[in-house]
């Protein structure tokens, strides 16, 4: 029985493609350099502030020293408007709140740095008792590595094997795996049933009705 719930922020609880895309531009445009199309922002976040940057400068553009600069200045923006156009995602803060009240632990996890995922959090979920609230912290591994994970089980008292991850990407689903939860994926998000899927079939859900049919059940 699950007794637990790891839920990704960007793609799951929320969509923030809008502001991350806003940042990104904005950091491009500064630098001379070409902004990118949403698609090409949405297939290139999930794996960390970093990494969404290196991906979003030009290969040619792509050493240490562009993306460190890169980085400050990405991060001056999205500081300063990562919830200007964010949403919650239909039914979401009613499905948290009734995961609580049958006694379910929530917490959010996610690849975005401490800092803004604890900032958006606490601008959109207010009310909602998060056991834990990570995001990721400089010189730390980021999902898929597990580490962050345990320790948001150790913090609910609870077994890896009673705790599901919830998730809009492979990366949730692998992340999942390695800390020895059960992968949960949501079609809402910036990644397709297929690319969900690819390592190993997993449950999926189309809305936030189904979510909480799936993990009432588990």
């Amino acid at each position: 029985m699950i007794k637990g719930v790891i839920f990704d922020l960007d793609g799951t609880l929320a969509d923030t493609l809008p502001d991350l895309e806003d940042a990104m531009n904005r950091m491009l445009m500064q630098f001379g350099f070409p902004i990118r199309t949403r698609k090409e922002h949405r297939d290139a976040i999930c794996y960390g502030a970093r990494e969404f940057v290196r991906r979003s400068l030009p290969e040619s553009k792509r050493d240490e020293d562009t993306v460190n600069c890169a980085l400050a200045a990405y991060r001056t923006y999205y500081i300063a408007a990562c919830t200007a156009k964010t949403k919650v995602y239909p039914r979401i803060t009613e499905l948290l709140s009734r995961l609580c009240t049958n006694g379910v632990w929530v917490a959010v996890q996610s690849n975005k740095p401490m800092a803004q995922t604890v900032q958006v959090v606490k601008h959109y979920f207010p009310q909602i008792p998060f056991t834990a609230v990570l995001g990721h912290v400089e010189g730390t591994p980021v999902k898929p590595d597990p580490q962050a994970a345990l320790s948001i089980a150790e913090k609910m008292g609870l077994d890896p094997c009673e705790i599901a991850f919830v998730g809009d990407s492979d990366v949730d689903m692998q992340t999942a795996r390695n800390a020895g939860m059960l992968p949960v994926g949501v079609l809402w998000g910036y990644r397709d049933r297929k690319t969900l899927i690819a390592k190993g079939e997993v449950p999926l859900a189309e809305n936030a009705e189904e979510l909480e049919t799936l993990l009432l059940k588990m």
